[in-house]
């Protein structure tokens, strides 16, 4: 692949992050009313939880191919962020 077939790639994974953001930080926020929650526990709880699951998916999937690490061990050092 050449530069400009990277370039291109960029700029178009660039535009697809950016509007899955303004989608997600909607779509916690109608959560967020739903619930009735004020809008600093929408971005401490439901935002923190939202970005830190990739993280915890991707970790257990490492683990269970690469290597032989504790879950529970996994878990905490994935979600203990959340809770700092």
């Amino acid at each position: 692949m050449g530069t400009l077939q990277y370039l291109l790639i960029f700029i178009g994974s660039l535009g697809l992050l950016i509007l899955a953001s303004k989608y997600f930080t909607e779509a916690a926020e109608r959560i967020g009313l739903s619930l009735k929650l004020s809008p600093f526990m929408v971005g401490e709880v439901i935002v923190a939880v939202g970005t830190s699951l990739p993280e915890l998916v991707s970790g257990i999937i490492a683990s269970t191919a690469a290597t032989r690490k504790s879950y529970s061990a996994m878990f905490w050092e994935r979600t203990f962020p959340i809770f700092s």
